[in-house]
């Protein structure tokens, strides 16, 4: 499960990157392009630091600049990918206890923060492509399958 949790974080990171690139090249995107690309890396933040019990630095709608998503992508895909190494194998049936915005304290197995980060992600890249659309040239493929072929 470990080996699989691990590509979730690099398809993840390797489809929002694809659909950043695309946002950069749009001609006049809508603002709620950039806000949703910004909320899938804030909100990857934002586990990150549920996960390891440490108040997150960043807000779920956080305000990035277009230039930084990519440094930030890479930031937090590497601190998940660091984190998720050092683990053994079973450990990702941790169950790992937080709070979400609300205050409201959950426990949740980190294999299912993992997946739920996946869909959520998914969630709004679908979001986001359906705002840049008209705006692109070329429309970038995303699917899961196509990173597992590469």
């Amino acid at each position: 499960m470990k080996k699989e949790l691990l590509s979730f974080i690099r398809y993840d990171t390797w489809a929002t990157g694809m659909l950043i690139d695309a946002y950069r090249k749009a001609e006049n995107p809508p603002a709620k392009t950039l806000e949703t690309l910004a909320h899938i890396i804030s909100s990857r933040y934002i586990w990150y630091y549920r996960v390891i019990g440490e108040p997150s630095p960043v807000k779920i709608w956080e305000d990035y600049k277009p230039e930084d998503l990519r440094k930030e992508l890479k930031q937090i895909t590497s601190l998940w990918l660091d984190f998720l190494r050092t683990l053994k194998d079973d450990d990702v049936y941790t169950e790992i206890t937080y709070k979400n915005n609300a205050g409201v304290e959950f426990t949740t197995p980190l294999f299912q923060i993992i997946f739920h980060l996946h869909s959520h992600s998914s969630y709004h890249r679908g979001q986001v492509m359906t705002l840049i659309r008209p705006h692109i040239k070329e429309v970038p493929v995303l699917d899961y399958i196509v990173f597992n072929r590469m």
